[in-house]
């Protein structure tokens, strides 16, 4: 909705109506809402300014007070009347004296408890915490000098990352949350009416400086927090989409990190410091090659301490070219250095306790390895480890899948005795090759063998010799740089954990899974907005962690939201009525988190409009 002033002349004299547009599908609604008067004493610039503070308190935008005294005067004075007729306590004309503003002192008032209500309460305490957020981070004032936006266009911006960051949801639901739930909009001064084109367009505004934005806010946070030169960690994950997607160059069929073959999927690149911060995100098609990725981020690793990547990323050829580029690298090897034979009772032993508590053996075990790339020669360094979690995890795995496999080869067993079954050669054959290839780990532990009578299978027999198992608990850590302490060398690969909980805070805290939208732009823009959503999930929740509060992020919103803000009204004994918007008190765990991040409690004391009868 939006408010103007109406001009009507009468007797050659200029009155003006007070009128809401509403727009209704494609028609827009006028509603004459007060008769405002001459407004003589105002020149054009004061009655511009005045409707706009209007509609600001109209819409419960308290804190952007109007410089102009006598426009914020009258602006209480006109909306303390409206609200007055809305609540039912006069009509317009009775001869209202209304008078109001921010509480900067304690307003003394007897309340007659009976009149006391509520008239809304909202979701304050998330708004509140990530409004000061991005203040403190500087975000509006970057993106106001970095492209031509308009205040407006600024905080539609804003707007939707609040929604991104504490109601994930579509667009449409999105703004319905705003509008109705959330207190984010009170805290703008330009926004009056939040819907899902809107949200649609500033997410496309995002994407329009993605690069420019991921650059300032890393320097930003670097400059307040003190990263320094870090090692940057790399990874791919994927999502998928729900529809067919068939106008799309990003949607493709790959292999889904969700177990999502159904759908086709999307792929996202993130590179981040060691303490999961993000400096660069990429985005590609679902059937991308993960090994190319890593040169779109060669520039960032350049006069950097490294990278640690996983062994999707880490092949023979990218080591090579990081070699080659003198950049330090750490990463799993996929395969190979069968030559090194390691007994692991000979290496060292420690205990590593988890995140959560849980403790797990480890053996580690070095060596010296050359490589030759055309005439030169490199050194770098081969980590063999032994882990008992990873044992127990191969373990659940193969146990699953042996009993899946025997299963399948049952019911072709079974099969074979039914008149309709699948019985010939080639159905046999082909149904035992499907099994081999879902259940890779155990397929050659199984020795099947085949009876046939020339044209159908008659029998069916099978072994199973554990020793040819997929699973040793084993893996190793191929490293550029020399190796004083190997346990510490061991937990310099283990940061790559921290880009692991990234993508799970993308994909589950700010539900960046499933995708929904259709065109590449769209998808983009909501990939980008998602991952700059978790970098400011991320700058919080550093904070917190040196405080000593390590709750998940969805938890973090909840207790933030036992704050409200809240509208009431009640009158005096003189009858006279107060409309009063203001904020609760935070509960203690709310409490402590502001005062971990070092911020306000709350944005103001009060608001109030005071309406009485005027004296005749």
């Amino acid at each position: 909705m939006h408010y103007v002033f109406e001009e009507k002349k009468v007797r050659g004299r200029i009155y003006y109506d007070l009128v809401e547009n509403k727009r209704e599908g494609k028609k827009i609604k006028h509603n004459r809402l007060m008769y405002i008067g001459s407004l003589s004493g105002l020149d054009v610039d004061q009655r511009s300014a005045l409707v706009a503070r209007m509609e600001q308190l109209l819409c419960g935008q308290y804190l952007s007070l109007c410089l102009d005294s006598e426009v914020e005067s009258l602006a209480i004075q006109y909306v303390g009347k409206l609200k007055s007729r809305q609540a039912g306590h006069s009509e317009v004309g009775d001869g209202l004296d209304v008078s109001g503003g921010l509480l900067e002192s304690e307003e003394h008032a007897s309340i007659d408890l009976s009149t006391f209500r509520t008239l809304e309460g909202r979701q304050g305490g998330g708004s509140w915490l990530i409004h000061q957020v991005l203040e403190n981070l500087g975000i509006k004032d970057f993106l106001s000098a970095l492209e031509s936006w308009t205040p407006e266009q600024v905080e539609w911006m804003l707007l939707n990352l609040h929604g991104r960051l504490l109601h994930p949801v579509s667009e449409r639901g999105t703004a319905l949350w705003l509008e109705e739930a959330s207190s984010s909009k009170a805290l703008m001064s330009e926004v009056r009416e939040v819907h899902g084109q809107g949200l649609r367009r500033s997410a496309l505004d995002w994407w329009s400086v993605h690069d420019e934005v991921e650059d300032y806010l890393y320097s930003r946070m670097d400059a307040l927090l003190g990263f320094g030169k870090t090692r940057y960690l790399y990874d791919l994950t994927n999502t998928y989409f729900e529809g067919r997607m068939q106008g799309s160059d990003l949607a493709q069929r790959g292999r889904s990190k969700e177990k999502r073959a159904d759908a086709p999927l999307v792929s996202m690149g993130l590179l981040t410091n060691e303490a999961g911060f993000i400096r660069r995100s990429h985005f590609y098609a679902g059937n991308i090659s993960e090994p190319g990725t890593l040169e779109d981020v060669h520039k960032f690793l350049k006069d950097s301490p490294g990278v640690v990547t996983d062994a999707g990323i880490g092949t023979q050829a990218n080591i090579e070219e990081l070699a080659r580029l003198a950049i330090p690298y750490i990463s799993v090897v996929r395969s190979g250095f069968e030559e090194f034979e390691i007994d692991f009772e000979q290496g060292e032993y420690f205990l590593h306790q988890t995140s959560n508590g849980q403790e797990y053996g480890l053996w580690l075990q070095s060596r010296k390895h050359t490589f030759k790339i055309g005439e030169d020669t490199y050194t770098d360094w081969l980590i063999f480890v032994k882990s008992e979690a990873k044992q127990r995890k191969e373990d659940g795995i193969v146990n699953k899948q042996k009993a899946r496999f025997e299963a399948g080869l049952s019911a072709i067993q079974n099969s074979l005795d039914k008149p309709r079954g699948h019985k010939s050669i080639g159905q046999v054959h082909q149904r035992i090759g499907r099994l081999r290839n879902k259940y890779g780990r155990v397929s050659k532990a199984f020795k099947v063998q085949c009876s046939d009578d020339g044209k159908n299978i008659t029998a069916l027999k099978w072994d199973y010799d554990a020793s040819n198992e997929k699973r040793n608990g084993t893996y190793i850590i191929r490293r550029s740089e020399p190796i004083t302490n190997l346990h510490q060398a061991w937990k310099d690969y283990c940061a790559l954990s921290e880009i692991e909980a990234v993508n799970r805070c993308c994909k589950t805290d700010l539900n960046l899974r499933p995708v929904y939208h259709q065109k590449d732009e769209s998808i983009q823009a909501h990939l980008f907005l998602t991952a700059l959503a978790c970098n400011i999930v991320q700058f919080i929740r550093y904070q917190l962690r040196q405080n000593g509060i390590t709750a998940s992020w969805k938890e973090i919103v909840r207790i933030m939201d036992t704050q409200k803000s809240i509208t009431s009204e009640f009158a005096n004994k003189e009858r006279q009525w107060f409309l009063l918007a203001n904020w609760s008190e935070p509960e203690p765990k709310a409490r402590r988190i502001y005062k971990a991040l070092k911020l306000k409690y709350k944005p103001h004391s009060g608001f109030f409009f005071k309406i009485q009868k005027a004296p005749t």
